[in-house]
């Protein structure tokens, strides 16, 4: 898909997931879903985003569900988890 676009949209009511957490004294939240992208060639962004200084929650790893596919989690810049899945 060529002209797919996603838009954020930031909702100045909404709880922020790193604020609870440092309230709380806590690591991690139950409910959180992350944002998950299927690309073509996963290991070329990895290493690109890599080589950019990005904060990653998961290295590229080999998935324990397809074994055709490799994929990483990105933390974006509020700790959010964005999934990239595509084949090996």
């Amino acid at each position: 898909m060529e002209d797919f676009k996603i838009e954020l949209v930031e909702n100045k009511k909404s709880l922020k997931r790193n604020a609870i957490l440092k309230r709380d004294e806590a690591t991690d939240m139950t409910g959180f879903a992350k944002l998950t992208f299927t690309i073509e060639n996963v290991s070329a962004v990895y290493q690109q985003l890599k080589g950019r200084g990005a904060n990653f929650s998961v290295a590229l790893s080999d998935s324990k569900i397809n074994p055709q596919d490799q994929f990483f989690i990105l933390l974006d810049n509020e700790n959010n988890w964005l999934q990239f899945i595509g084949p090996k």
